[in-house]
């Protein structure tokens, strides 16, 4: 294995989220005299118990550092930042494009604001069932997200989707008649908050770690 002379932004991005690595990112180690070259994998989710169990972005980030520096016989490392301690969820592609982070587990929509592209991942309806979600990497619309994500400094490794949920305290939304003029809602991305405007509710923005204790 060769030690780093150049580092691309690496993400791992689930229809909806991302594992990378940054493109010229600053690890604590540069691999010299013997030392590690240390990457930070930054992420939201609270950190894998010691069970093993936890959210399932979690322990992939847990899972994609222990293979790497099993691989990497101390040559590279990979130090996991659980539950947002490096940097606020919200901010992680920016601090990777940066080089204040080297890695981040995250849903690329939370980018939007400085690549509007990035909502396509997020598009409430777009999605239809796990055989379309498996379909995207080797898709058209998986291809043009890629380009898009290496044109902004970005390299997905890992594909990851997850379906979305209406969670209330009240009685169940099915349909858009279900929401009440006035609920307060938090919508996962811009498009999804605009439908959800249009069906009468009030829009809060919160991370999604926050959610259950707003609640």
């Amino acid at each position: 294995m060769t030690h780093r002379t150049s580092r691309r932004t690496l993400a791992l991005l689930p229809l909806v989220s991302l594992l990378a690595l940054t493109a010229c990112g600053s690890g604590s180690g540069d691999g010299g005299d013997g030392d590690p070259v240390i990457l930070r994998l930054s992420h939201q989710w609270p950190d894998v118990g010691a069970d093993g169990e936890g959210d399932h972005r979690a322990i992939i980030a847990q899972r994609f550092a222990e293979e790497v520096n099993e691989r990497a016989d101390g040559e590279l490392e990979v130090q996991v930042f659980p539950n947002a301690s490096l940097v606020k969820s919200t901010e992680q592609f920016s601090a990777m494009t940066s080089g204040s982070i080297d890695a981040s587990v995250f849903p690329l929509s939370y980018a939007a604001g400085q690549v509007p592209a990035f909502d396509i991942t997020l598009m409430p309806g777009l999605v239809r069932n796990h055989a379309q979600a498996e379909a995207w990497e080797t898709s058209a619309i998986g291809e043009s997200v890629e380009a898009i994500t290496e044109e902004n400094g970005v390299k997905i490794l890992v594909w990851m989707w997850g379906s979305g949920v209406f969670a209330t305290k009240g009685d169940p939304i099915v349909t858009p008649d279900d929401v009440r003029s006035g609920m307060v809602m938090r919508g996962a991305g811009a498009a999804t908050e605009e439908v959800l405007e249009a069906a009468g509710a009030g829009i809060t923005s919160l991370p999604s770690t926050e959610i259950y204790t707003a609640l």
